[in-house]
């Protein structure tokens, strides 16, 4: 029974003892049921309101998980679009085993962070890393981090195979992000300048040179 139906049986029940509504007694219980009717009335009107709300947020969450998916269509139409043999793809990704992916491959790198911030991804994917409470993407954390003074994170426990999944290594990995350019050094054993001529050993860990080879 809802709280309309017990204020109207309590209106009913007076009506049928035929209460004397004149004797004070009689007044405070009419009063009693005339302000219970009014209570019952507010709180069904209450109850439709969050019924409505409840439904309104059901619509929310429905179309805030369709853009997520259209994102992430999105994301993944960047990696299906991407070209190998494209000579305009800038180096900018160190991963698994101090990697760094370009046009040509991976390459061993060393990497130079002197403050960086580290995160457990706990085994999940790139784009819905635990983070403070939230589920973010590693560049949403990475951009936090250069925010906050830290020169690189580390993701620990991450799946992240890179653009149109180069890496045929699918289980979870060390991810790296560097601030700036020449925090990262190709140590490949032989490595070309512009003009085709070997960079000598000695050469390659200038960081101070922007240039990552």
């Amino acid at each position: 029974m809802t709280l309309s139906e017990k204020s109207a049986y309590l209106k009913g029940l007076m009506e049928g003892m035929k209460l004397d509504t004149e004797t004070n007694e009689g007044k405070l219980i009419s009063e009693i049921i005339s302000m219970l009717q009014d209570v019952a009335e507010n709180v069904s009107d209450l109850e439709e309101v969050v019924d409505c709300i409840s439904d309104e947020l059901d619509c929310i969450e429905e179309d805030l998980d369709n853009i997520d998916d259209y994102l992430m269509d999105d994301d993944d139409d960047e990696y299906d679009d991407y070209d190998e043999d494209d000579d305009s793809i800038t180096p900018g990704m160190a991963e698994a085993g101090n990697a760094l992916y370009n046009d040509k491959g991976l390459y061993d790198v060393a990497l130079r962070m002197e403050r960086p911030l580290e995160v457990n991804a706990q085994g999940s994917y790139w784009h819905s890393v635990p983070f403070e409470g939230e589920k973010l993407k590693t560049r949403e954390i990475t951009a936090k981090a250069f925010e906050r003074g830290y020169d690189g994170v580390v993701f620990h426990n991450v799946i992240d195979n890179g653009p149109g999944g180069f890496s045929d290594y699918l289980g979870p990995a060390e991810v790296y992000a560097v601030k700036e350019s020449n925090q990262i050094k190709v140590v490949d054993e032989m490595t070309y300048a512009d003009d085709g001529s070997i960079i000598p050993a000695e050469a390659r860990l200038d960081w101070s040179n922007p240039d990552i080879r």
